[in-house]
């Protein structure tokens, strides 16, 4: 029996209420035996008189409130006139006002029920025979609602005539309705129970508080076998792990008196068994144990909480009222739907007669309805009305389903429909004839309103035949739909909430406007009125006025644009022409890039850039310039990075102009443009702007910025080659003899008026010729170049160093001391002879070189003087053996001091080649 643990608990919670009904109802019954002896002592004490109308009424009335103030009802019967007394309070037990009951004894016994009468008279008869002191019987008496009462009707004779004849009783009525009702259901429950005992498929057991087994008794059923019998204790079949949890909760049962309820698992035979523990107190130190194998229903338990969950989640969820409900007319479920369309809490519709609710004109056809499902039980729709919570009724469309004697259906409101349509017909003849003969489009629509009352779109109502030509769709198209989902544009130009505002207002509104949505592209001018739950609105085509007047206004911008193009070109070209005349001025490319930037930004304002140069390796963009506020573009990168160097093209990235952006830059929504400094088909550098927009103007303006710019840059570096040729000597990349004599001048002049010493080393590479004999003239040209750059890294950017003729090179030390110009004209002779020069992959011959030093003022007063001084002083080392440093002598016409650098063997002949 599937519901055998449940039948147990709620057999257990029974017994508890039926003890308690059971105490409450003796207290009554110790009640009701005071009331009826100080009955019976105080009538017999008084004697009252045969008729209590007849009793002074000050005591009647006394008599009769102590009486009735427990709650009985009192009633006087004289036999002899058959007429009774009862009291108020015995009529209104029935539910009977004061004045619906008359004096006559058949009140009381036509309200006696049919089954009981008899045993009234009988108990009536035996009373009246003196077989019992007082007259007592409990049956049921008929109430004004129909329902029937069990009441204990007691009573005594008060009067008997010569012949012991009764001839007045006097009684009362008490209301033992719910001692019966109770004593019918302890009844009901202890025959259920028993039957509940004896087929219970489960295992009982009457345990202890320490776990000690006083009755068990195993199911009946094929499922017995699973239960281990157990004759002492628990832990004869329970693990030590579960006999602890079991011995607990058998603890919180006794202590709190709670039913206490698990699952547990456990393994047999190598399958997992799964069983349900109910646990109750049923003495002080016992509990009641049903254990039921629930190793099937987990399986089924999973499949159904699947279902369950999909179909509560459907059911609440759907926008359609759904309900489950019963042939006699009462609800039993309801989704959350109902209570937003019909206002009420579920809590107050759930368990409600749904036939309350239906409009009286519906409740016929609904009834009717009802009765065709018991009959046919199959799928039925109608359409009823059912009150809502503020009064108002909605109407709903209906499909109910019965199976056996509950009722699924679901309903759908279609109140809005309803209502539409009415209010279409009630307006459509009215208007039909001014709307075909209007010229102006006319429409009508009714207010679409949510639960709160707020509007939240419009349904058509009619729309005449100059409307539909305006919109371009059909009056039987449009009628009965709504504003906002056929035309949304409303919604996004405003219209929409004028629309609401003329219907909330009353206000009516009329302007002009341009409606470019939906397939339209019209200019409108309207004028809306308010139409009870709605408006009218009549409307026109101003489409060529508007033309007309738009054409005007755009020739009127177009002139304006123009000039205000000729005044910004105008100061553009003043710009490039205050560029341009500053770029021709610049001698050197050093004094044009200071000044680009200012030049620059005023002919892009609201942008940023800046001007990069191609370095002598080519392979950096350095940049020169800068102006905006933030240039975002990397300062120093590759020729590569760029894609206007790449492709020898300008390049233009941004929203307008899609394409992939330079690594080089950081814009990521401005529009950057690269432009490719070139002349003579050679990338000097780049041209880079940023900014929002760049149009067409803005773009041939860059390139003529960077054209200048590129021209400037071409001429100012032939210029410098062109003046680098006439100073430099082609081979070393020396000074060449006549920049010397122009340099050396400047500098002595310099030391003159500032009283600095300057230093003069003539240098000389010993046995060239050799070289050029023994390896070629190209061999010899190649020990130039590096001698040549070895001079080149040896010098400050001060000092002046020269190729004086041959092999003979000379080098201009400004503000050099002589112990200062003799020590590095000796580590430039040692730098000399660690040189290794490779040609046609063949080592040459180490490298020396003999040097002559001079100063002034020491040698003279002229630089003239003073390379004199130096040479002699070289041809001096040259004499000495070479490969050495020899400094003239400070007094003229002495010989030189020799200060050899090396130890080389002075015996040696004296080529001074």
């Amino acid at each position: 029996m599937e519901g055998g643990a449940d039948d147990v608990e709620k057999l257990a919670d029974l017994v508890q209420q039926l003890r308690a009904e059971n105490a409450v109802l003796q207290r009554e019954v110790v009640t009701l035996r005071d009331i009826n002896q100080a009955l019976q002592a105080a009538l017999e004490r008084s004697r009252p008189p045969t008729d209590i109308a007849s009793m002074e009424a000050p005591s009647a009335a006394r008599w009769q409130f102590a009486l009735e103030g427990s709650g009985d009802g009192l009633w006087d019967w004289n036999i002899q006139t058959n007429e009774v007394y009862f009291s108020p309070q015995w009529k209104a037990m029935l539910g009977y006002e004061d004045h619906e009951i008359g004096t006559r004894l058949d009140e009381w016994d036509n309200r006696v029920h049919p089954d009981d009468k008899a045993g009234c008279y009988a108990d009536l008869e035996r009373h009246f025979s003196g077989e019992t002191p007082i007259y007592q019987n409990e049956h049921r008496m008929r109430c004004k609602d129909g329902s029937y009462k069990w009441i204990l009707d007691r009573g005594q004779v008060m009067q008997r005539d010569a012949q012991g004849q009764p001839l007045r009783v006097i009684g009362m009525h008490t209301d033992v309705s719910d001692r019966r009702q109770t004593e019918d259901n302890l009844r009901q429950s202890e025959a259920t129970n028993r039957a509940i005992l004896a087929a219970m498929p489960d295992l009982l057991l009457r345990v202890g508080r320490d776990g000690t087994c006083h009755d068990f008794r195993p199911p009946a059923n094929a499922a017995a076998g699973v239960f281990l019998p157990i004759h002492h204790h628990l832990s004869e079949v329970v693990p030590p792990d579960l006999l602890t949890y079991q011995l607990r909760r058998i603890e919180q049962a006794l202590d709190t008196g709670n039913l206490q309820v698990w699952e547990q698992q456990f393994e047999i035979q190598g399958e997992m068994h799964y069983e349900e523990v109910r646990l109750t107190p049923c003495g002080p130190d016992e509990c009641l144990v049903v254990v039921r194998d629930i190793s099937d229903r987990k399986v089924v338990e999973l499949a159904l909480q699947a279902a369950t969950t999909e179909l509560e989640r459907f059911f609440s969820v759907s926008l359609d009222l759904l309900c489950i409900a019963d042939t006699d007319g009462y609800f039993h479920r309801l989704n959350p739907a109902w209570e937003k369309v019909l206002g009420y809490p579920l809590a107050a519709l759930e368990q409600a007669r749904f036939l309350n609710y239906v409009h009286p004109e519906d409740l016929d056809s609904t009834l009717e309805t009802l009765s065709r499902l018991n009959q046919q039980q199959e799928i039925i729709g109608f359409v009823n009305r059912y009150r809502c919570h503020d009064g108002s009724y909605r109407w709903l469309e209906w499909r109910s389903v019965p199976v056996g004697n509950q009722i699924y259906a679901a309903a759908r409101d279609i109140t809005l429909n309803r209502q539409a349509k009415l209010d279409l017909e009630s307006t459509k003849l009215q208007l039909t004839g001014v709307l075909n003969s209007s010229l102006d489009g006319i429409m009508a629509f009714r207010s679409v309103r949510d639960q709160a009352g707020a509007i939240v779109d419009f349904e058509w109502l009619l729309s005449n035949p100059a409307a539909c030509a305006l919109v371009g769709r059909t009056a039987e198209y449009l009628v009965g739909r709504r504003l906002l989902e056929e035309m949304p544009g409303n919604k996004t130009d405003g219209l929409f909430d004028l629309y609401v505002d003329v219907v909330t207002s009353g206000n009516s509104i009329q302007r002009q406007f341009h409606y470019t949505h939906d397939g339209i592209n019209t200019w409108f001018e309207n004028i809306a009125v308010k139409l009870e739950d709605g408006f009218a609105v009549t409307f026109r085509d101003i489409t060529p006025l508007k033309q007309a007047a738009y054409d005007l206004q755009q020739a009127n911008q177009q002139l304006e644009t123009r000039v205000e193009e000729l005044d910004q070109r105008n100061q553009q070209m003043q710009l490039l022409g205050k560029m341009s005349d500053f770029l021709q001025t610049c001698l050197k490319v050093e004094e044009v890039y200071p000044d680009l930037s200012t030049l620059i930004k005023p002919l892009f304002p609201n942008s940023t850039g800046g001007i990069f140069i191609i370095n002598d390796c080519r392979d950096r963009v350095e940049n020169v310039a800068i102006w905006g506020d933030q240039l975002d573009s990397t300062l120093d990168f590759s020729p590569q990075d760029c894609w206007a160097l790449r492709r020898g093209l300008s390049h233009q990235v941004g929203p307008e102009c899609l394409g992939l952006r330079c690594h080089h830059t950081e814009a990521k929504a401005t529009t950057t443009l690269c432009i490719p400094l070139v002349t003579l088909g050679e990338a000097l550098g780049l041209f880079y702007l940023s900014t929002a927009r760049i149009d067409r103007p803005t773009q041939q303006l860059a390139r003529t910025v960077a054209e200048q710019i590129a021209l400037t840059l071409a001429k100012l570096h032939l210029r410098e080659k062109l003046q680098q040729q006439s100073i430099c000597d082609p081979l070393t990349g020396l000074y060449n003899r006549r920049y010397l004599k122009e340099t050396l001048g400047q500098v002595i002049h310099h030391a003159q008026r500032h009283r600095h010493t300057v230093g003069v080393i003539m240098l000389d590479i010993d046995h060239f010729k050799q070289f050029n004999d023994t390896y070629g003239h190209e061999a010899g040209d190649r020990v130039l170049q590096v001698v040549g750059q070895l001079l080149r890294d040896s010098v400050r950017d001060s000092d002046v160093a020269c190729r004086y003729g041959g092999e003979e090179m000379t080098l201009v030390l400004p503000d050099s001391p002589p112990e200062v110009t003799l020590a590095r004209a000796e580590a430039i002779r040692q730098g000399i002879g660690q040189l290794r020069v490779e040609y046609n992959g063949v080592i040459l011959n180490p490298l020396s070189a003999s040097l002559g030093v001079a100063s002034f003022p020491d040698y003279g007063p002229t630089g003239n003087d003073v390379v004199k001084a130096a040479d002699a002083a070289l041809y001096e080392a040259k004499a000495q053996g070479r490969n050495r440093v020899v400094a003239a002598p400070t007094v003229p016409g002495s010989v030189p001091a020799a200060k050899v650098a090396d130890s080389s063997d002075s015996s040696q002949p004296r080529d001074i080649s």
